[in-house]
């Protein structure tokens, strides 16, 4: 933790105050990003449509970032003295000449400038007044925000995050619904696992009717872990429950892969508040991905709770 240290008589300028407010914005930043991992906020409220190659991304407010920085940002869009939540992006200059190409769409921290005002330098009278000082426009306001944009590469999930992608082929000139499998929602960071016991809770949580085919879960692993047969001891509840059986898939992603395999399921069945977990037991590298896709239908589950448990394969440090 840092605080600024005032001295008296001490002479202040904008270089020194603006130094003194990232000193306490730091103070603030840093607590999140030990606590939390980095990622996407209220994803399920981002809006994307299409034209041709044209993509439109709505991501209004709760929609937002949380960065490996701790920065917390939503969408004020990437121009100075403006604010919208809506961006486009042309995929046009990424369709192959052959064969295909998968395309991201991609949400990055920025930062813009808000609140001009007209700096008129001292008043006349005043020990600095300077009669040839030429009025000037500046901003009074910082303002973080996300910018949008697409590219064949994958960004890192930690100050740019996959919102979207799309399979490009060669000739391609319209497309389908983006795919969302990737997203990587923020949550509790996963570093933060019990080592007396040497496990490690994987923990997601929706506030809301969940709808079918939702990313509840997607979760990149520090550690080289084991998942116990049936995923004992990791919980899957739910305030409201559903009024038909869903089921809900545990997906694994081998590092650097964007293809799943389906490695087991959770069952809720109707009137439930509990999940029944299904899968042999496996052991995972730092680096691969797991996931939870669900629930398979339109049940009314809804203030899904998940903790999904391994266990910390021995001799690493932590």
């Amino acid at each position: 933790m840092q605080t600024p240290n005032f001295v008296p008589v001490q002479f202040f300028d904008a270089t020194g105050l603006n130094q003194q407010t990232k000193t306490l914005f730091g103070s603030i930043t840093s607590p999140l990003s030990l606590l939390f991992s980095p990622g996407l906020i209220n994803p399920q409220d981002m809006q994307v449509s299409t034209s041709g190659l044209q993509v439109t991304v709505d991501l209004p407010a709760p929609f937002a970032i949380l960065t490996n920085t701790g920065i917390v940002a939503q969408a004020h869009g990437v121009v100075d003295n403006a604010d919208t939540q809506s961006y486009e992006v042309d995929l046009t200059s990424l369709v192959p000449a052959t064969g295909s190409v998968t395309a991201y769409i991609i949400a990055s921290l920025t930062s813009i400038y808000q609140d001009p005002f007209i700096v008129t330098g001292p008043p006349a009278g005043h020990p600095d007044y300077d009669p040839t000082f030429q009025p000037s426009q500046q901003q009074a306001t910082k303002q973080y925000s996300i910018a949008v944009s697409a590219a064949t590469a994958a960004p890192n999930n930690m100050d740019a995050f996959i919102l979207g992608q799309y399979t490009l082929s060669a000739g391609q000139t319209t497309l389908p619904a983006i795919d969302t499998a990737m997203q990587m929602a923020t949550g509790v960071a996963v570093r933060m696992s019990v080592a007396a016991l040497n496990t490690i809770r994987i923990p997601a949580f929706y506030a809301d009717t969940l709808p079918a085919n939702t990313t509840l879960l997607l979760a990149t692993l520090p550690y080289q872990v084991t998942f116990g047969g049936n995923f004992a001891p990791s919980v899957l509840s739910c305030l409201t429950a559903p009024s038909v059986q869903c089921s809900f898939s545990v997906l694994y992603y081998p590092a650097g892969s964007s293809t799943a395999q389906t490695i087991g399921t959770i069952t809720v069945n109707a009137g439930s508040q509990s999940g029944s977990f299904s899968g042999s037991a496996m052991t995972m590298n730092a680096g691969d991905r797991v996931a939870i896709l669900g629930p398979n239908t339109d049940s009314g589950i809804a203030d899904v709770s998940l903790s999904l448990v391994a266990t910390i394969y021995t001799g690493q440090a932590i």
